[in-house]
């Protein structure tokens, strides 16, 4: 009998069934899943009635993919995003794809062989495999790096919320109630007579008035005689007890046993819906991502197997994973969630100093690097052509990297500072040093704008040498001491076809000496023969498979990573030991500290006037425009309306400019040069100015939406004003702010030390947010916090005694626990699984 040919739709998702299945190596077909891709593509371009798939896979921005640049957690969820918008396609039914048994297998069974019994689920299938997941949901969850069902077990509560009875609720404490509606209604409330609902619930100790401000539509959710659970604060309003509730649950006829007084009920992350456009934050329900959470537990719990050996389990104490993983979502009580925490923590610590050690022993055992004597007569010219002194910070920490580089032991080195410290000067002049050997030097920055940013400082700061040359993304300088320019170049994935060949043939012809750019650098066609110094910009942001790419550019070239985050000594000896630390812990003589504050909304008119006050007295200033995360498309529409309604409503008067991230090189590098010379006022911008910036005369800094931030990005802004002698501003516009919002808003206001800036950091977010997210190559810290430090020195303990007896973990009991420390060396994270 014929076998019938399989549908594009059934070919495609077999592939990704396949990575899946493998681990997601780009090897389940043959020439990589990006050719693939290519070939499917072509072939459904040709008939107009798959043109609705591609679109909907465009729009969602998963066409166009580079598979291969990603790191295998991250095509996890790009195959999870993938599938969910194929399966929403086939339901809504795509032109030309047969409702017949022949049809495209659901997502849902994708991922292993029959997700159709709990028992048979895997933690690496896909989410979909959970009922009331859809192709929304799915997208909903890929956002916050949700893509398995294991991510779903690890995806750890903010807080436990106690169950109680209406008797005993206690004010202002969030508790939870189960108990009858006894009415409901929409009520009026506030100035604005805002919709509200009113419900009266009640239960065998007693009735409450429950209200939800501002939510009318629950009342349609209530039914009288309905048993709910509800969460909220207990207040008194007019002499009247009521319950402001904070979330919700209609029960089943039979309320599970486990809510009784004394239960306590997990609060997770917010998880923004995918669908949500223009700037807004729309997030999916609390109590459905509750019953996500708790129906993966039922399905991959007992599919989780305990990676760590039983003598360091047995020997510290610490509780079996699968009851910890449990406990830390469903504890028996307060005393059950902490040993837990403690026995996950110890578990990312212990992984961190792992993969961390036989990072370094891969580094350092058997490589060689090219020695680089550098030569002073021309880096002392270098540095007297600068318009500024280095500090003896930077002189420190440039003579830290030049002894490393003169052996034969490959540098691995962090370099980090304070905002405006000076660390691109220190990373350039090594390069130059290198260039001047006849090697080769390379910065890599995570992205396109960073990457142009750099360029565009690192010409600068060589412009006072000799007659440089000038072709866009190719410059040449000129040396006294040196026979030739020094070319540099500037790499990027989004360049023209031509003058990336221009530019691959140069650097592979050894005709260029400093190469910037992005990921771009690491592809295969990209050759730098004699790359001896690999500068990495913001450790945080790029994959450890990115890092190592580079690194094999040249053999085994010297590695300087650069953090625009001061991380704090602490965090940075225990969790970086991989790499040397030097710290430029010095400002330029004559900086100030950054006066910042929060501005309220009926405060404008006021900032306004102090931004025309600063412009008056020959400064300048830059309104930075809120981070729209979705779309840069929409962050530049925004530029831009700021920009119409303060040049013509605000300061006609005023010369403003714009800058944003879609603009090129070229129309970049003009508004720059002209804000430089003073021929602007006032910048409107997007956070592009975030780095790389360098204008003396800029005192005053607004950024709008600045709830919309994070607290290290706020600092790297603000160090973009105050560079000169006069005092620096910024003001933080933020309309409604959430309470966590007020709290990083209030520590920009009392602390301008980064460090100071970074610790705080640390205590809101704790140090896995701080380090990067999974794709730092290291495991993410999404339980250890700022006072587990001393259990990663047990944690050290262990790792050092491990080694010793099992340098390669190659006993059978370690197996596992070799297995995870791989996964994390390549890129991937997941669970261990039974097999």
């Amino acid at each position: 009998m014929k076998t019938a040919r399989p549908s594009p739709l059934q070919l495609v998702l077999r592939i990704l069934d396949q990575e899946l299945r493998k681990g997601c190596p780009d090897k389940a077909v043959v020439g990589g899943v990006d050719r693939f891709l290519a070939q499917w593509l072509r072939s459904l371009g040709e008939s107009s009635e798959w043109h609705p798939l591609l679109n909907k896979l465009n729009e969602a921005r998963l066409l166009p993919v580079s598979y291969g640049e990603m790191t295998p957690a991250q095509r996890k969820v790009w195959i999870g995003r993938f599938m969910a918008e194929v399966q929403s396609a086939v339901s809504g039914g795509v032109p030309g794809q047969p409702a017949s048994p022949s049809a495209p297998p659901s997502p849902k069974r994708l991922g292993h062989r029959k997700a159709e019994t709990d028992q048979e689920t895997t933690i690496e299938a896909p989410v979909q495999v959970i009922p009331e997941v859809g192709p929304s949901i799915a997208r909903s969850l890929a956002l916050a790096g949700i893509g398995t069902v294991g991510d779903l077990l690890y995806f750890f509560p903010r807080r436990h919320v106690p169950v109680t009875t209406v008797s005993r609720l206690t004010p202002g404490v969030e508790e939870g109630v189960v108990g009858t509606v006894w009415g409901v209604n929409v009520v009026r409330l506030g100035e604005k007579r805002m919709g509200s609902t009113e419900a009266a619930v009640g239960d065998e100790t007693g009735n409450i008035r429950v209200l939800w401000f501002n939510q009318p539509f629950v009342a349609r959710s209530l039914k009288k005689g309905a048993r709910i659970l509800v969460t909220g604060r207990l207040e008194l309003f007019q002499g009247r007890r009521q319950l402001q509730a904070t979330d919700y649950s209609v029960l089943e006829e039979n309320v599970p046993a486990e809510l009784k007084p004394g239960f306590l009920l997990p609060v997770y992350p917010w998880v923004r819906r995918a669908e949500a456009r223009g700037g807004q934050r729309v997030y999916l329900p609390p109590r459905l991502v509750r019953r996500l959470v708790r129906r993966a537990i039922e399905l991959g719990l007992s599919r989780l197997e305990d990676f760590l050996p039983l003598p360091i389990r047995e020997g510290r104490s610490l509780m079996a994973l699968p009851e910890a993983v449990r406990d830390m979502h469903y504890p028996a009580d307060p005393s059950h969630r902490e040993a837990a925490r403690h026995r996950l923590a110890f578990d990312e610590l212990l992984t961190v100093q792992l993969v961390l050690q036989r990072r370094r022993l891969q580094w350092r055992e058997g490589a060689r690097a090219i020695p680089i004597k550098a030569d002073y007569r021309l880096l002392e010219s270098f540095l007297q052509s600068l318009p500024f002194t280095l500090t003896k910070a930077q002189r420190r920490a440039l003579a830290d990297i030049l002894k490393d580089m003169e052996g034969e032991v490959p540098m691995a080195r962090l370099l980090q500072g304070e905002v405006g410290s000076g660390k691109t000067v220190v990373a350039t002049a090594a390069m130059l040093v290198v260039a001047a050997t006849g090697r080769q030097a390379a910065l890599m920055a995570p992205t396109e704008i960073l990457a142009e940013q750099h360029f565009l400082s690192v010409t600068r700061l060589l412009m006072g040498l000799a007659r440089p040359l000038q072709e866009g993304y190719i410059q040449a300088i000129y040396l006294e001491q040196y026979p030739r320019p020094i070319m540099l170049g500037l790499l990027l994935g989004s360049m023209p076809k031509r003058a990336k060949e221009d530019l691959r043939e140069r650097a592979a012809a050894g005709g260029v000496d400093l190469m910037v750019g992005t990921h771009a650098l690491i592809q295969e066609e990209v050759a730098l023969p004699r790359l001896a110094l690999a500068v990495v910009d913001e450790q945080q942001r790029f994959g450890v498979m990115q890092r190592k790419g580079l690194r094999e550019k040249g053999g085994q070239p010297h590695v300087l990573v650069m953090s625009a985050t001061p991380i704090p000594r602490s965090l940075a000896l225990t969790l970086y030991r991989d790499l040397d630390l030097s710290t430029i812990n010095e400002l330029p003589p004559g900086r100030q500290p950054i006066k910042t504050r929060w501005v309220a909304p009926y405060q404008r008119e006021a900032a306004y006037r102090f931004v025309r006050e600063q412009v008056s007295k020959g400064h300048q200033g830059f309104v930075v425009c809120p981070l729209i995360e979705e779309s840069e498309v929409l962050q530049t529409r925004a530029a831009q309306e700021e920009h119409r309604r303060l040049s013509q409503e605000v300061f006609p008067d005023l010369r403003v400019g714009l800058l944003h991230g879609r603009m090129s090189l070229k129309e970049k590098e003009a508004v720059m040069e002209s804000f430089r010379r003073g021929e602007v006022d006032l910048l409107v911008s997007t956070p592009v100015v975030e780095v790389g910036i360098d204008v003396p005369r800029a005192t005053v800094m607004m950024v709008e939406g600045a709830d919309r931030f994070g607290l290290s990005q706020l600092h790297q802004l603000r160090g973009r004003v105050g560079r000169g002698s006069s005092q620096g501003y910024c003001m933080l516009l933020a309309d409604d702010p959430s309470e966590e919002a007020k709290e990083r808003l209030q520590i920009l206001e009392q602390l301008s030390d980064g460090f100071a800036v970074a610790e705080a950091d640390l205590k809101l977010r704790g140090p896995g947010d701080l380090l990067g997210n999974r794709q730092s190559g290291l495991p993410m810290l999404k339980v250890a916090n700022l006072q587990d430090l001393p259990l990663a020195e047990v944690a050290r303990e262990e790792v050092l005694k491990l080694l010793g007896r099992d340098p390669g973990l190659a006993l059978p009991e370690h197996r596992l626990l070799a297995r995870l420390v791989e996964a994390y060396l390549k890129g991937v994270v997941a669970p261990v699984e039974i097999s």
